[in-house]
């Protein structure tokens, strides 16, 4: 397909001619809102991050969104969205996450308002019907709404060796989640009658270690 086939200028095009891909674009147009669509692969957050970096404006606002399909991909999502929040978090950019539970064209219609730039890979996919199609040629050609593609290329990929099975990843955490809610309410229950200081700071190092774990885990094991 013809469309789908990164243009070699950098100049992006006239958003008022319904030229509504931008590729590379080192001034896109003015827009009120980044809405960045995550999708749930196998890429590196935080050369993401990176790219919506360079890409929003200071004062911007910038959504994070993504769809969930199962239960089991919830844990993995948030996850993926809190780290790449906190990567962009500055006193100049406002992130937001969203996670909805629809398909990625109930999500979009939904979300979408005039003014929002939309941001997402070039290797994105989503189904319609029984056909696949590229996220950014739905968006732009079927949605009519100026669309920034992001080369896949510039995302390096997680080595292979640290991947697992989704439902066995999602499944993982899951359990640390579920235990490090015990811990927490057993550490509340074995320093309750301590001094409120020393009990808040018990509950807040545990907080702590087990933020850290989950999401070292979460990273090694994705």
């Amino acid at each position: 397909m013809n469309n789908s086939t990164i243009p070699k200028a950098d100049k992006p095009p006239n958003i008022s001619n319904n030229q509504l891909l931008l590729y590379r674009a080192q001034h896109p147009p003015a827009y009120q809102r980044l809405v960045v669509l995550v999708p749930n692969e196998a890429i590196s957050e935080a050369a993401l991050a990176q790219q919506i970096g360079l890409l929003a404006a200071k004062s911007q606002l910038v959504a994070l969104v993504a769809v969930v399909d199962d239960a089991f991909q919830l844990p993995h999502i948030q996850l993926r969205l809190t780290f790449i929040s906190q990567l962009l978090i500055s006193s100049t950019i406002q992130v937001s996450t969203h996670i909805l539970q629809q398909s990625w064209p109930q999500a979009i219609r939904h979300f979408y308002r005039p003014g929002d730039l939309v941001m997402c890979l070039n290797t994105h996919e989503i189904s319609i019907g029984h056909s696949p199609q590229l996220m950014h040629l739905f968006v732009a050609n079927v949605l009519r709404i100026p669309t920034y593609v992001v080369p896949i290329e510039t995302l390096p990929m997680l080595p292979a060796h640290k991947q697992a099975p989704r439902w066995l990843s999602n499944l993982l955490i899951m359990g640390i989640v579920a235990g490090g809610t015990w811990v927490l309410a057993q550490t509340e229950r074995l320093t309750q009658q301590w001094s409120y200081l020393a009990h808040a700071a018990a509950l807040s190092m545990v907080a702590i270690v087990l933020f850290i774990f989950i999401t070292g885990w979460h990273f090694y094991i994705d």
